[in-house]
């Protein structure tokens, strides 16, 4: 990208979910889409948590470029991935994807796990009514 970038390392905790979200709210304060971009924030950092064990990092990269806005997240992958869903349990795919204009993951639990979520000013979705 030649636009804008933000880089961040954070320690895995709970804590790292509000922060992203702030620090993204923040940089996107005058973009149209800045609630999406927040919670796509978080809930990509919520995943890595799941996937990093404690004394690790996540690292959020935002990537700024004309209309367009990336969010990557990438944590160590060391975490057990069998661990079974608890009921009623979100994982990223299920929100990101109803509000990024494209998303996608790529999973190396050798050296981690990278995800992220794109937004695009002018792409806002028309869902349809259930």
């Amino acid at each position: 990208m030649s636009g804008v970038e933000l880089m961040l390392t954070f320690p895995a905790t709970p804590a790292a979910v509000p922060l992203a979200r702030r620090v993204v709210g923040c940089l996107l304060r005058d973009h149209p889409r800045v609630r999406d971009a927040e919670l796509v924030a978080s809930e990509l950092v919520a995943n890595a948590l799941r996937n990093t064990t404690d004394g690790h990092d996540v690292r959020l990269l935002v990537g700024i470029e004309g209309d367009r806005v990336r969010i990557d997240v990438r944590d160590d992958g060391t975490a057990p991935t069998d661990r079974p869903a608890a009921v009623g349990e979100q994982y990223w795919p299920g929100i990101v994807s109803l509000l990024a204009d494209g998303f996608g993951a790529v999973r190396r639990p050798e050296v981690g796990h990278r995800v992220h979520g794109e937004l695009v000013e002018e792409g806002w979705r028309v869902l349809p009514v259930p």
